[in-house]
């Protein structure tokens, strides 16, 4: 049980799996694409690192307007599914490490 436990990597039961496969199902393509590159940062990611780079995920390349990320952003936060780590330099990171590794799993 002890090495078991030595693990870090949480742990998903199937009821928080089904309720995060509804949300994340409810999520625009554009969205599941902005989750996936800010997953991929092990740092906090900017706005503006957003806007200036152009997302390439899964064979998708496409360039997002500034007012069509803030309302992504937006609704990404209202949804929990991201929080804003700084206000003042808009710097956003993923909600925890349950929803870190659930977004790891399903865009596999």
């Amino acid at each position: 049980m002890a090495r078991f436990l030595q693990f870090e990597m949480p742990i998903i039961s199937e009821s928080l799996q089904e309720l995060l496969d509804d949300s994340f199902n409810r999520l625009t393509e554009k969205e599941k694409l902005i989750l996936h590159h800010i997953v991929d940062r092990a740092e906090p990611v900017g706005l503006e690192q957003i806007i200036s780079t152009s997302v390439k995920l899964s064979n998708h390349n496409f360039e997002l307007s500034a007012t069509e990320l803030f309302k992504i952003i937006y609704s990404l936060r209202n949804r929990f599914w991201i929080e804003a780590i700084d206000q003042r330099t808009l710097t956003f990171s993923m909600t925890g490490s349950v929803i870190r590794e659930y977004i790891k799993m399903v865009t596999r």
